[in-house]
């Protein structure tokens, strides 16, 4: 008999994201899959987030280029609170543009936009068993 799975034995996403379509889509992908999934439009919307949340962090997914508060700086505060947190960076743009004033968290995967809902799982998956 299938007890099903709690809250607490599910692993946690942080998703930031300002694109409300994409939001959507990779919040709705991460959530089919089982994923308990904590939803940001924003760079400051995420840190008050993860502040009200209560229990582990997984992995933070993160548009690199927001307004405000940009993905790897996010990453840099998110790592303060949860050390241990893997972290996944989503962008439509060339790695060079991205970086100018920033850089990636060191063993951080980067995914290039459009991505498809499998290829955007099989990263999630590998980043969270590496």
């Amino acid at each position: 008999m299938d007890r099903g799975v709690t809250d607490d034995e599910r692993l946690t996403i942080l998703l930031a994201e300002d694109d409300e379509q994409i939001r959507r889509l990779f919040a709705d992908v991460l959530r089919r899959d089982g994923y308990q999934v904590i939803v940001a439009e924003s760079g400051d919307d995420a840190l008050i987030k993860v502040a009200e949340h209560e229990g582990p962090l997984h992995l933070l997914l993160t548009d690199l280029m927001m307004p405000l508060l940009r993905g790897d700086k996010l990453a840099q505060h998110i790592r303060e609170l949860h050390p241990s947190v893997k972290i996944v960076y989503i962008s439509g743009y060339g790695t060079t543009a991205q970086l100018q004033g920033g850089e990636l968290d060191t063993g951080a995967a980067l995914v290039q936009k459009p991505v498809t809902p499998e290829k955007l799982l099989a990263i999630v998956k590998d980043t969270l068993a590496s």
